[in-house]
């Protein structure tokens, strides 16, 4: 599998990403933000500022539901430069849950890719307008 798509939030602080399985459900980028806006409506979390940032990887499964892995990050704003707390839910169909596993072994080299990035930028700005290089990661993810 491979990452085919991806979309930056600068109004959520947030990035998406379309894992090549979600591409049968999540058609275009304007229908991925409708479906993190609308996830955000039903969030558990007390708003979308709860989290300094986060990432969300997009995919279906073999029922072709709507799924979303998203990680939560925060306890950077006093300190860009720390070592951040992550809360990881799974979106199904709009509903969060805790009771799925987290991601995939994709799904984590993508994160520890963005990670790095996020450590060579100077602040949020900077980070949420930078990307991974993801012909890099497919090119991993094939071998």
């Amino acid at each position: 599998m491979t990452f085919t798509n991806s979309k930056i939030l600068k109004n959520l602080n947030g990035k998406l990403y379309m894992h090549k399985s979600g591409e049968r459900v999540y058609s275009t980028q304007k229908y991925m933000t409708e479906c993190i806006t609308n996830a955000f409506d039903n969030s558990p979390v007390p708003s979308t500022n709860f989290y300094d940032y986060f990432i969300s990887i997009l995919w279906s499964d073999s029922e072709n539901n709507e799924m979303m892995d998203f990680f939560g990050f925060e306890g950077l704003k006093k300190n860009w430069k720390a070592n951040p707390d992550v809360q990881s839910w799974v979106i199904k169909n709009g509903v969060w849950m805790h009771d799925n596993p987290f991601t995939c072994g994709e799904g984590i080299i993508l994160l520890g890719k963005e990670e790095e990035l996020r450590r060579k930028t100077k602040n949020i700005e900077e980070y949420i307008k930078s990307t991974v290089d993801l012909d890099s990661i497919n090119k991993i993810l094939s071998q």
